[in-house]
């Protein structure tokens, strides 16, 4: 699945082998006013975040139609979400741009659980993607040029995990989880293309 054009508010679906494109999975319009991050659920729901209006919309993971609004405009302070994730835990963890925090949901009922990452802990500055790694750890793509890691049961700060060459990191992701991880199997997403995300909010 691909976010389109985010003001298309669209979810674009591609043949996972050869990249040839398939259908629009999640149509224009309807409750999604800006399509960014998503991921499936552990129920193969797609979760989308809607960075205009301040919430994640479930989606039929078939279908892909519009099942229900499964975080709430706000809640919990959620001020324009961009990374999501299910955690080991089976909570929902969403990066909330605005006020620099990592919030937890219910990851069956997208009820505000709490603050995983505090605001601003370690340095965190406008919070893009996100992602559990090794260890079972979350990490943060931060605007600071950095990825931040932090414990993945208690959301405390464990220091700077990747910094060299970045540039308003976007998305993040590991491969290679099953063994000990070899430098470099951190793939940053946020040099190029996805960087977009975080430039277009200061324009």
């Amino acid at each position: 699945m691909v976010n389109d054009n985010p003001f298309n508010s669209s979810v674009l679906e591609f043949n996972g082998t050869t990249g040839a494109y398939l259908e629009t999975f999640v149509s224009t319009g309807g409750a999604l006013g800006y399509a960014d991050f998503l991921t499936f659920g552990p129920n193969g729901n797609l979760y989308v975040a809607d960075a205009l209006n301040n919430q994640v919309l479930e989606y039929n993971g078939t279908t892909g139609a519009f099942l229900t609004t499964f975080v709430t405009t706000g809640s919990g302070g959620l001020s324009s979400p961009e990374g999501i994730v299910f955690g080991p835990n089976g909570n929902l963890f969403v990066a909330s741009l605005y006020n620099n925090q990592v919030l937890e949901y219910n990851g069956a009922t997208g009820a505000f659980s709490e603050a995983f990452v505090a605001s601003g802990s370690g340095g965190l500055e406008f919070p893009d993607g996100i992602e559990f790694g090794p260890g079972n750890n979350l990490f943060v793509a931060s605007n600071s040029n950095q990825v931040l890691e932090y414990n993945g049961s208690t959301g405390a700060y464990i220091g700077v995990f990747a910094s060299a060459s970045l540039s308003n990191p976007g998305g993040l992701a590991f491969t290679g989880l099953s063994a000990a991880p070899e430098p470099g199997t951190l793939l940053m997403l946020g040099c190029g293309l996805v960087a977009l995300g975080a430039v277009r909010r200061r324009l």
